[in-house]
């Protein structure tokens, strides 16, 4: 699982770089997105399902970079998982 700290959203969407997006989708890993304290997966199967694109510019030489979208869904730690009290955790 490929894990990419995030320091803003906008609105209730948090936006990650192409290249993340494309290496995890490569490689079939889901991505952890970080933002302060909480964290939310996004499935690998989810990842070319954005809820928006956008082609933004780099400021450092010009090329264009593809933004993904996805709504901001953090983990509830208040919820257990699954698998947490059984012989069959990884």
């Amino acid at each position: 699982m490929l894990s990419k700290r995030i320091k803003s959203l906008y609105g209730n969407l948090i936006a990650v770089q192409g290249r993340y997006v494309d290496l995890c989708i490569k490689l079939k890993e889901d991505l952890k997105l970080e933002y302060k304290k909480d964290y939310m997966i996004v499935a690998h199967t989810q990842l070319d399902k954005p809820i928006r694109t956008i082609n933004i510019p780099d400021k450092f030489n010009g090329k264009l970079n593809v933004l993904y979208y996805y709504y901001w869904k953090p983990v509830d730690k208040n919820q257990s998982s699954l698998w947490e009290n059984t012989d069959l955790k990884k």
